[in-house]
């Protein structure tokens, strides 16, 4: 996974081992405290509400019916001062202890984006206890130069595409609506609010990682929360241009006041297992619609449609989006390094059919801060290690 958010992870050698917590917790389905069962490290208050924030409410006093599935699994971000991400996986399992039912977390507090590596790692550790082999693995781990990194060359502008990997997620759910996906990705460089709804936990925390994957090599600069609680429905109501998940039980409970929403012509709803969207009435429906030109969209829908008869369906599909920004961005590349950005330079070298979407764009927070950092850059860096510096 490197598309979209690795000017927001620390440098590799900064991360002393593969994860900073590992810890078991117990709830009671209909409320009651959190407790920690076990714990491989230290346990602090944040990182047990890091959990509980992130943990849809589940038969609670709001009318939720969402309960996770055994072996379901959560992956969602939190942000320090600085931006940078701390990442946090968990497996969940339902239990009966005599007359109640008890949901109990299997938690992974990581500065690393080991989307391939660590659910898998939770599941198979969810009915181990003590976790004895974890010091090994965590050391191998931590060793590892790629861990975290992009696979293949490093130079490859292709995210991970593992089994478990965001963007081969957001591939399978919506790797036939080329209309939704562009409208996703479109919405997002132009700094819209989006709120994704599918009733598995763990296809929705990946599909949230992968849509802001698609932005490489921009990063999404704004509120990213791939799961909301009960407790945090308020939050889709924000000012600020956003990128939420939300369970689909939570939003059936919730859909009035969600759908209130849909006042702002800047909201838009996409529903991950059906492909749906959903907007206000009179609202842009379409990347065209949203100023994306023309021959971007027709050329990214027919690569799209042959990266589904791929033999890496992945990377194919990876590589359709990616042409998308790479020829927005292309004109950057005449502008010295060390010098300020020149947005009249800038799009006098882009073809005219592209200068009004450019203008819009140009004014976005995240256009800017990918281009201070490319421009910051030295000479003699690749381009992969300009974004990923962060600078």
């Amino acid at each position: 996974m490197k598309q979209g958010i690795h000017s927001r992870l620390l440098p590799p050698e900064s991360c002393a081992s593969a994860f900073e917590a590992l810890y078991r917790l117990r709830r009671r389905l209909c409320g009651g405290p959190t407790s920690v069962v076990a714990a491989f490290s230290a346990v602090d208050d944040w990182r047990i509400r890091v959990v509980e924030y992130a943990l849809p409410d589940c038969c609670d006093s709001r009318g939720s019916n969402w309960q996770p599935e055994d072996g379901d699994t959560l992956c969602t971000a939190f942000t320090d001062i600085n931006s940078r991400f701390t990442f946090l996986f968990a497996v969940f399992t339902r239990l009966h202890v005599e007359a109640d039912c008890i949901v109990e977390c299997l938690a992974l507090v990581t500065r690393r984006p080991g989307f391939d590596i660590f659910p898998a790692l939770l599941r198979q550790l969810s009915s181990q206890w003590p976790v004895d082999p974890v010091l090994a693995i965590s050391q191998q781990l931590a060793a590892s130069a790629t861990m975290g990194q992009p696979t293949g060359h490093r130079d490859s502008q292709l995210p991970d595409t593992g089994r478990w990997g965001p963007v081969r997620e957001l591939s399978d759910r919506l790797g036939r609506s080329s209309d939704t996906l562009l409208y996703l990705l479109t919405a997002m460089l132009t700094e819209r609010k989006l709120l994704l709804v599918a009733r598995r936990l763990d296809r929705l925390t990946l599909c949230a990682f992968g849509c802001v994957s698609m932005l490489y090599p921009f990063s999404w600069e704004h509120v990213f929360a791939p799961s909301l609680s009960a407790a945090n429905i308020d939050h889709i109501g924000c000012l600020v241009p956003c990128v939420f998940g939300l369970v689909e039980a939570l939003y059936v409970t919730n859909r009035a006041k969600i759908d209130a929403n849909f006042a702002d012509r800047d909201f838009a709803l996409v529903n991950l297992d059906s492909g749906d969207l959903f907007v206000a009435d009179g609202a842009e429906v379409s990347a065209e619609q949203l100023g994306l030109p023309k021959r971007l969209v027709r050329a990214a829908k027919r690569s799209l449609s042959r990266s589904r008869s791929s033999s890496a369906p992945g990377d194919a599909f990876s590589q359709a989006l990616l042409r998308v920004t790479v020829e927005l961005l292309a004109p950057i590349r005449q502008q010295p390094a060390g010098s300020d950005f020149n947005l009249d330079a800038f799009l006098a070298a882009s073809p005219e059919s592209h200068r009004p979407f450019l203008r819009r764009l140009s004014g976005s927070q995240l256009f800017h801060e990918f281009a201070d950092r490319y421009l910051a850059a030295g000479p003699s860096e690749s381009h992969y290690e300009r974004v990923q510096s962060g600078r």
